[in-house]
């Protein structure tokens, strides 16, 4: 990735961030606002599309309803980006779940059983 691309995707991160903390998408879907973190922006070499990846952090809530959610309000978004933005082209957004969170989580989880299992085992052999 280029500096250049690098510099667009953490521009569009921080506005993409600001809109919806300024709750001006209305879509019931991504309710509450503040479940919802823009982990990541990846924009391609042209500028043309921005893959737009997000982590839902309220365990309650649906992946899917939010992603469908985000979909429905990718105009009105690409519209606000626009008003906030200088560019000659709003790039399109695509909207994905990230991964790489769920993956983090999952490794702490095995981790801490590790350490968990690790202290037992230190324990029994203190014992005999």
């Amino acid at each position: 990735m280029s500096r250049r691309t690098e510099k667009v995707s953490e521009m569009l991160r921080r506005e993409l961030a600001q809109i919806l903390i300024a709750e001006e998408v209305r879509d019931p879907r991504l309710r509450p606002l503040a479940a919802l973190s823009i982990t990541a922006v990846q924009v391609s070499g042209d500028l043309g599309v921005a893959r737009v990846f997000f982590d839902v952090l309220d365990p309650s809530m649906n992946r899917e309803r939010v992603a469908a959610g985000f979909a429905a309000s990718a105009a009105r978004i690409r519209q606000l980006l626009g008003k906030r933005v200088k560019m000659r082209r709003i790039p399109e957004l695509r909207f994905e779940w990230d991964v790489s969170v769920e993956r983090g989580r999952s490794m702490e989880a095995l981790f801490d059983e590790l350490a968990a299992e690790r202290a037992e085992a230190a324990a029994d052999d203190s014992e005999e």
